[in-house]
């Protein structure tokens, strides 16, 4: 009995130190990573443009100018494929939708076609008498919030996809879940298999809004070109 005691402080003993050491060891990976994070988001702030930063271990995408925060979207629930990458600045290549918005083009022929306003041809007037004509005003329709998609896949360098989605996703809520979850469990492994096929690497994230209106700022926030920085949660 006594021996089993004086076994088990011995083994406590060798032990304890190499847990201690196992957790420093964690410790000092964590603090390497944030503070390459911080170096890189410093970087980001020096530039005039707008920055994002995609915060897995808090689930929260901040959009930030200058180090300040202007906007901050709240993850409801997170997906990955892949290995994470290292901590580096990425941009943006390109946005996908399956309904992008899309602006209504004025062609430069069709002025001539709708009849000139009565200013106009006053205006033609005071031409001909040697006051040059104001050209003719078209009224240009904006893109509002409300024609951004509901879904969307944005792609970065370094072969990373992140398609973001609202909860209850298109098709009803149930038929949204059935299809995102055949997508993720045979789709993602096919994709996988040909990027390695190709011999090019694999990730992929999926987020989830809980509203709809909130992937659709965030379409709109997040322009081709944006640069950003991504904090996975450090394995042990």
């Amino acid at each position: 009995m006594i021996r089993r005691a004086i076994l088990g402080l011995l083994l406590a003993a060798v032990t304890i130190p190499g847990a201690a050491r196992a957790q420093d060891k964690s410790q000092t990976k964590l603090l390497t990573l944030r503070a390459r994070l911080l170096e890189e988001e410093l970087a980001l702030a020096k530039l005039p443009n707008a920055y994002f930063l995609l915060d897995l271990r808090e689930r929260r995408l901040v959009l930030k100018a200058g180090g300040t925060e202007l906007r901050h979207w709240e993850i409801g629930g997170v997906r990955a494929w892949g290995a994470p990458g290292e901590v580096k600045t990425l941009t943006l290549v390109a946005k996908s939708a399956l309904n992008p918005p899309q602006r209504v083009e004025i062609m430069p022929g069709g002025a001539e076609e709708t009849p000139a306003p009565v200013e106009a041809k006053e205006g033609a007037k005071k031409s001909a008498a040697g006051t040059p004509a104001s050209p003719p005003e078209f009224e240009l329709e904006a893109l509002e919030l409300k024609d951004m998609p509901k879904s969307f896949e944005m792609v970065f360098d370094g072969d990373l996809r992140v398609s973001v989605r609202a909860t209850g996703q298109s098709l009803g809520s149930i038929m949204g879940r059935i299809w995102s979850a055949v997508r993720w469990s045979i789709g993602r492994p096919l994709e996988a298999v040909y990027a390695r096929v190709r011999r090019r690497s694999f990730r992929v994230l999926e987020l989830t809004l809980t509203e709809y209106k909130d992937v659709q700022a965030l379409y709109w926030a997040l322009f081709d070109g944006v640069k950003g920085l991504i904090w996975y949660t450090p394995s042990k």
